[in-house]
């Protein structure tokens, strides 16, 4: 017999032996107070991810960012998603495989140029926001300050036209109270003057009579008739000059007497002159401070609404600070969990939204998934303790307990080798290793629980 035919009975063989050994231990059952079944290791990893960070645009008419939204005057731009691509550029990956990292430590950085724009232009929009607020303050304080000096302009300004008015009456009124005086104290001496006048008018009549007489008692060839025609036409034109000046001072007189009788009319009529320039000054003066304050409260009015709306403006531009601030805070990324790197993307490398960044084996107990049927499952409690193995180590028993019994029924997966049918309900059943020694992540063991 040669070798290769002693090759191929001796493999026969062993493949025989292994047949009848399975065949055995199927037909054995489970050891007294054990349940076999299959199970897998749990990954227990957490991925970290790029972030969704939408980043300002920079508006380069006013050099600092703006956000994207589309203007009239933009051409039109074909329909895309809101959501960027795009994280960004990782200016730096701070671990690498293998390394150990804590939760919370930074592990990643991306670039944060426009996010620090950002956070610029939202604390610069608040500040604008405080300073027109503080503006329709001071606005509101000027006009209520013009509202509470309206009673002193009102009365300033009544003080200030009554004034006028009696100073202008008051000065024509003076001039007549000096015509009144004027006439009364004139009035004796002109009735005088018209006494004496007439008088002397009426010894000129006499002595133009005489004349006359005279003149007609002498012969017409008398030599004295030439010197007494001359006489006579003397006495005759001063008698007319009296006579002409007695009309003009009897016409004064009367004027005077009107004047004096008209005199209380005059001062009345002067008091309702007064009295009505003064209504009407007042009525003008109400008329023009009423509608300033009408238009006063009407702008008091539409400040206080503008002051409300940049109040509210104002306060909720502390949101738009937090929300630039949260943005950049996402610009550095943190290990959600304490482990061990398994893989980490190189510094520089753009970052695209959702792809890994660096993953993390979670530091802890290892955590087996196993899927019992309802019968299976009455035989098993919390707490009992378990002997896992597996083939890539062959003779090493690991040792658990059962943590977590699950209270949903569900399907194993397909992926999950196991001797229950896939269409049965199960319910899945965790199990904690007791030392640190684990399978790798993934791994199907052999798991036997015990049931005493």
């Amino acid at each position: 017999m040669n070798r290769r035919n002693i090759t191929l009975a001796v493999v026969g063989l062993l493949v025989v032996g292994l047949v009848v050994a399975l065949v055995v231990r199927a037909s054995a059952g489970p050891p007294p107070g054990r349940l076999l079944v299959a199970g897998d290791v749990r990954v227990n990893s957490r991925t970290v991810v790029a972030p969704t960070i939408t980043t300002p645009t920079v508006d380069f008419s006013v050099g600092i960012p703006s956000s994207a939204t589309p203007t009239a005057k933009a051409p039109a731009q074909p329909t895309r998603s809101s959501q960027p691509v795009v994280s960004g550029r990782l200016t730096s990956v701070k671990v690498v495989v293998g390394d150990h990292v804590t939760q919370g430590q930074v592990i990643a950085q991306l670039d944060t140029k426009l996010l620090d724009l950002g956070v610029k232009q939202a604390k610069a929009n608040a500040a604008r926001s405080r300073a027109n607020t503080a503006m329709l303050a001071d606005t509101l304080d000027t006009l209520n300050d013009a509202l509470d000096k309206i009673p002193s302009a009102r009365a300033t300004a009544f003080s200030t036209a009554y004034g006028m008015i009696d100073a202008a009456i008051g000065k024509a009124k003076g001039t007549l109270v000096q015509q009144h005086a004027a006439a009364v104290a004139g009035k004796p001496q002109l009735e005088a003057g018209i006494a004496q006048l007439k008088a002397g008018i009426a010894q000129t009549e006499a002595a133009i009579a005489g004349l006359k007489t005279q003149i007609a008692s002498l012969p017409p060839n008398d030599p004295q008739i030439p010197a007494l025609k001359a006489k006579l036409a003397g006495a005759e034109q001063a008698l007319a000059g009296m006579q002409k000046q007695l009309a003009t001072l009897e016409k004064t007189l009367a004027g005077i007497n009107t004047f004096l009788k008209q005199w209380p009319t005059i001062l009345k009529t002067l008091a309702t002159q007064t009295a009505a320039a003064k209504a009407k000054a007042g009525a003008a003066i109400n008329t023009a401070i009423d509608s300033a304050v009408s238009k006063i409260h009407d702008a008091k009015t539409k400040v206080k609404n503008a002051k409300s709306v940049l109040k509210i403006i104002s306060d909720s531009s502390q949101i738009g600070i937090d929300l630039a601030v949260a943005k950049r805070a996402q610009a550095t990324i943190l290990a959600p969990v304490s482990g061990v790197v398994t893989y980490a993307v190189p510094s520089g490398s753009i970052a695209i939204v959702g792809a890994p960044i660096v993953r993390i084996q979670v530091d802890g107990p290892a955590l087996i998934d196993t899927y019992l049927t309802p019968e299976q499952l009455q035989s098993v409690r919390l707490g009992a303790p378990a002997d896992i193995t597996y083939d890539s180590a062959p003779g090493k028993v690991l040792h658990g307990t059962v943590a977590i019994i699950g209270t949903t029924a569900l399907y194993p997966p397909t992926s999950f080798a196991t001797d229950v049918v896939h269409m049965t309900r199960t319910i899945r059943v965790t199990i904690r290793l007791n030392s640190g020694d684990s399978p790798p992540q993934g791994t199907p063991v052999d798991i036997s629980i015990h049931t005493n």
